[in-house]
């Protein structure tokens, strides 16, 4: 796009932000040689698990996504300034984490662009703007995923598999039984793993 050719352009940044799974697309746009110097990732790590459980695990990111003025914390450290530009992916586009960095941006001057799903822009705001993302950017790109979100269908379920990003109508209720389940396989691969751990050390 033009605004982010000029921002480069003129020694200037393009930012990247997302938080879950969505942070992949913002890894992949720099520290390539067939990158463009510019890219800047603003990758926070508490928004961006590396655990199932516990720390640096999805419940503690859910939680801080989708927190109002979480990341009103985070970007006053990052080199934002006028005449940048930033891009945020945000499949739902309802997220807090995403919406926040957005009107943060345009405060500061820079232009902003929304990679969401233009498929959900009728589902109701949970953010307290009444905005959806990209409401709040400058530009809207589609990414294409499809409105129910899983993406792979599987014979004799009763709906697909493999969402492209949080499927609508999960909520942390249950998300916490899902990974009460996964605990339970954890510990009991633990028990099953003792015996042969315990031969192994010499114990």
């Amino acid at each position: 796009m033009t605004a982010f050719a000029n921002a480069m352009a003129n020694e200037g940044l393009v930012h990247l932000y997302s938080s879950g799974h969505s942070v992949l697309p913002c890894q992949e746009a720099f520290a390539w040689c067939s990158s463009c110097v510019g890219f800047n990732p603003l990758t926070d790590l508490r928004t961006m698990w590396h655990n199932v459980l516990g720390a640096g695990g999805v419940c503690e990111l859910l939680w801080l996504e989708r927190t109002e003025n979480y990341v009103d914390k985070f970007l006053p450290h990052q080199p934002l300034n006028a005449g940048d530009g930033l891009v945020v992916y945000s499949h739902s586009g309802r997220n807090a984490a995403g919406i926040d960095a957005s009107l943060d941006a345009k405060k500061r001057g820079l232009f902003a662009v929304a990679v969401s799903c233009a498929t959900r822009l009728d589902r109701e705001p949970s953010h307290s703007s009444g905005k959806r993302l990209p409401g709040v950017a400058g530009i809207l790109t589609e990414d294409g995923a499809p409105i129910e979100d899983a993406i792979v269908p599987i014979d004799g379920w009763t709906s697909p598999m493999s969402g492209s990003s949080t499927v609508p109508g999960v909520d942390l209720a249950d998300t916490d039984r899902v990974y009460g389940t996964y605990r339970q396989r954890m510990l009991d691969a633990q028990v099953r793993r003792l015996p042969s751990f315990t031969e192994e050390m010499g114990a």
